[in-house]
């Protein structure tokens, strides 16, 4: 609810003591020729910047090197206080010189206390849920349905290295050496054949497993289903910036994203390991292990590095 509610946080004009995360514009001057309209975030201050400005009021002046204020690794100072292009060069005197900071406006992050019901329908993306309640059941359900995904994917890759690791399969060693090298189209020497001989071993062990597997199963992957999936890529990627387009605008997006073939073939094999892997989990023994999410987050931790 924390990170949802920091969702629709605006920033909004304040007359109050600069504080931290408030956003400053400055007008910049060295009294003499020199004047700019520039702004930064109190995150942006060095250790000095923020003992400079806050507590400080619209109105009020200060003095300081602007490289002294403001760090650099932080915010860009030539391109966002001195407004300057990449190709231009910093006059010496403004980098190394003290300038006077004339504070112009303040603005401060707000955080909204209670969330409207179109702000409600926009987080869970259902024209029906418009309550508090309704909105938690949902972020409850997405927490849960991320854990369920991610055991449910560390069970696959069990499932994936038992074969291609651990899986005993009879192959005709010497006999695929000679063949990926005699193949031109691989560009392969015998001497990286040699050093790549164990993924490939793999690969094809995957494949082999893979291909029979399917077969016995009638495991196949429809057109239709292809589509589909391009469809619902893009429904999730409009969605996370809380627009919903209409259904012809897909249609057109995927038409275009499936006609590049490659596209096509990595959604396909995607679908298809998906089934195979399903499928599979299926037909193994497993065991249920409970863990907290301490413990969970753990042996993320350990696959991970892996």
């Amino acid at each position: 609810m924390e990170n949802v509610t920091k969702y629709f946080q605006k920033l909004e004009d304040t007359k109050d003591p600069i504080k931290e995360n408030d956003t400053i514009y400055f007008k910049l001057t060295d009294g003499k020729e020199y004047t700019s309209d520039s702004f930064c975030s109190t995150n942006d201050l060095t250790k000095a910047g923020s003992k400079a400005f806050l507590r400080k009021k619209v109105g009020d002046k200060l003095e300081g090197k602007v490289f002294d204020l403001i760090n650099n690794e932080k915010l860009d100072i030539k391109k966002f206080v001195f407004n300057l292009k990449a190709d231009e060069i910093l006059n010496p005197a403004l980098e190394n010189e003290s300038l006077t900071f004339e504070i112009t406006n303040v603005k401060t992050t707000v955080v909204p206390k209670e969330l409207t019901a179109d702000q409600i329908k926009l987080i869970t993306r259902d024209e029906n849920k418009t309550t508090l309640e309704e909105l938690k059941l949902f972020l409850s359900d997405e927490i849960k349905a991320q854990y369920v995904n991610i055991s449910k994917n560390y069970l696959y890759t069990d499932i994936y290295k038992y074969i291609i690791e651990d899986y005993k399969m009879d192959l005709p060693m010497e006999f695929m050496k000679k063949w990926l090298v005699s193949e031109k189209d691989n560009n392969l020497t015998p001497e990286t054949v040699e050093k790549e001989m164990s993924n490939i071993e793999k690969q094809v062990k995957w494949d082999v497993v893979s291909n029979q597997f399917a077969t016995q199963n009638e495991i196949k992957v429809e057109f239709e289903e292809i589509k589909q999936e391009f469809a619902n890529r893009y429904y999730s990627y409009f969605a996370q910036s809380g627009y919903t387009p209409d259904p012809a605008q897909i249609e057109g997006f995927v038409k275009e994203s499936m006609k590049d073939q490659k596209q096509v073939q990595k959604v396909y094999e995607t679908i298809l390991d998906e089934k195979l892997l399903s499928k599979m989990a299926e037909s193994v023994k497993t065991e249920t292990v409970l863990m907290t999410e301490e413990e969970f987050v753990a042996e993320s931790a350990k696959r991970n590095e892996k």
